[in-house]
């Protein structure tokens, strides 16, 4: 998954790639992520949340908004070889 902070210090979802947990958790291209586990992203520094997403067999409640509708997804990382 490829992202961007956003002014509003978001994740804006890029790029996913076929086949990723990202994917596989219903995320999509122009989701934006507000919150990890109920936490919103603005109160967590990026490089934290980088290295949450990288740490295998991790599951996390994603808040998601998807234009006007706010979402809940849950995602479990994998290593991607």
């Amino acid at each position: 998954m490829l992202w961007s902070i956003t002014t509003t210090r978001s994740l804006k979802v890029l790029w996913l790639q076929d086949g990723s947990p990202a994917t596989e958790a219903g995320l999509a291209p122009d989701d934006v992520i507000e919150a990890v586990d109920g936490r919103p992203v603005a109160e967590t520094p990026p490089p934290t949340l980088r290295e949450k997403f990288q740490q295998p067999g991790k599951t996390y409640r994603l808040t998601v908004r998807r234009g006007g509708t706010r979402l809940e997804v849950t995602l479990t990382t994998r290593r991607l070889i």
